[in-house]
């Protein structure tokens, strides 16, 4: 049983460096970096919150 442990913990440790390694070469990361409108991020999701709490 221990060795299973110990196997299931090797693997969780490999795919968290890979996650933590890889992540910049997603192409959803800077996908909003030159919108106009998210130069103020806060202001735009309490905009959109209160848009779509109004409706």
């Amino acid at each position: 049983m221990l060795d299973f442990a110990e196997f299931l913990a090797k693997k969780v440790e490999v795919t968290k460096n890979s996650i933590q390694e890889n992540w910049r070469d997603e192409p959803f990361v800077g996908m909003w970096r030159n919108r106009e409108e998210m130069s103020d991020s806060s202001a735009w999701v309490r905009q959109r919150s209160q848009q779509e709490w109004q409706s």
